[in-house]
C-alpha cells in the first residue's frame, strides 16, 4: 500500500512537471482578425512612466511609410503605439495602414 501512494505521488508529479514544460514561453497572441490587441509585454512597456520620444530612426521610419508627415506633430500618447507598430511584426503596407488610422491621415 505504501509503495502503491508513492507511485501515485510520483506520477502526478511527473504530469505536473510534463505539464510546466508544455506552457512554458507561451504566449497567448491576439486573434487572427483583431489587429487592436496589444501583446502584453508592449501594454506594460507602454504604460510605465513617461512616454519617451520617438528616435530620429522611428521618425524617419514614420515618415518612409507615410510621406509628407510630420513627426513632430505625432501627439506624446500616441509614441508609445506608434512605436508599437513600427517595430511589430507587421508587412510595410500593414504598418502604413495601421499608422494612417492611429494618425487619421
Amino acid at each position: 500500500m505504501k509503495l502503491f501512494i508513492i507511485l501515485l505521488a510520483a506520477a502526478v508529479t511527473v504530469a505536473g512537471v510534463a505539464q510546466a514544460a508544455r506552457n512554458h514561453g507561451r504566449i497567448d497572441e491576439p486573434a487572427a482578425g483583431d489587429r487592436t490587441t496589444i501583446k502584453a509585454g508592449d501594454r506594460l512597456a507602454m504604460s510605465m512612466g513617461r512616454p519617451n520620444e520617438l528616435t530620429t530612426g522611428e521618425q524617419q521610419q514614420v515618415v518612409f511609410l507615410l510621406p509628407g508627415t510630420d513627426p513632430a506633430s505625432i501627439p506624446p500618447e500616441k509614441w508609445g503605439r506608434v512605436r508599437a507598430i513600427i517595430h511589430g511584426d507587421y508587412s510595410d503596407s500593414q504598418k502604413k495602414t495601421e499608422l494612417r488610422g492611429l494618425l487619421r491621415r
